[in-house]
């Protein structure tokens, strides 16, 4: 009994794939005329939201980015974090994680926070100072007026320290 050539195994074997290949090839064509679509445009839907990246995996092309997606489901009434997940989810938002509580944490608890945690509830910043009346989110906090005696104060202060330094040097 005779061993077979490990080079002779591997060209049989991929001969038979590329065969199995063609007959699942041209079923799939069968497959898509019985339904009506043409080639183009079965290929075209399987990648309709991912693109190719240079390593070969797919990246997902989403919409809306998720922090747009989660103001624009919380803005409209507080929401959990699994209430937000099936909020984004129906915006079209795809996750690429095997876990996207994670994804959504990391949004939530970031610093600084875009959104306010109210018991478990989580609602956008920008509309919680617009309700309150306090100072708009968008344009930042007001920034403090310094009298000319304290400027004055802090330049002296700093002109002394210098003298100080230059003195020792």
């Amino acid at each position: 009994m005779r061993k077979l050539d490990p080079l002779k195994q591997f060209v049989a074997l991929r001969d038979f794939l590329q065969k199995e290949k063609a007959e699942i090839e041209v079923r799939l064509a069968e497959i898509n005329q019985a339904l009506g679509e043409s080639e183009r445009e079965s290929r075209a839907g399987a990648r309709v939201d991912a693109i190719r990246t240079p390593r070969g995996s797919h990246r997902i092309q989403n919409p809306i980015s998720l922090p747009k997606a989660v103001l624009q489901v919380t803005s409209k009434r507080p929401l959990s974090k699994p209430e937000i997940l099936s909020e984004v989810h129906k915006l079209g938002y795809r996750f690429a994680a095997k876990d996207p509580i994670n994804s959504l944490n990391t949004l939530l608890y970031s610093k600084p926070s875009k959104f306010k945690n109210d018991g478990g509830k989580f609602s956008p910043l920008r509309l919680q100072a617009t309700r309150t009346g306090a100072a708009r989110a968008d344009k930042g906090a007001r920034k403090r007026k310094m009298s000319p005696e304290t400027r004055a104060k802090i330049a002296a202060a700093a002109k002394a320290r210098w003298t100080k330094i230059k003195a020792t040097q």
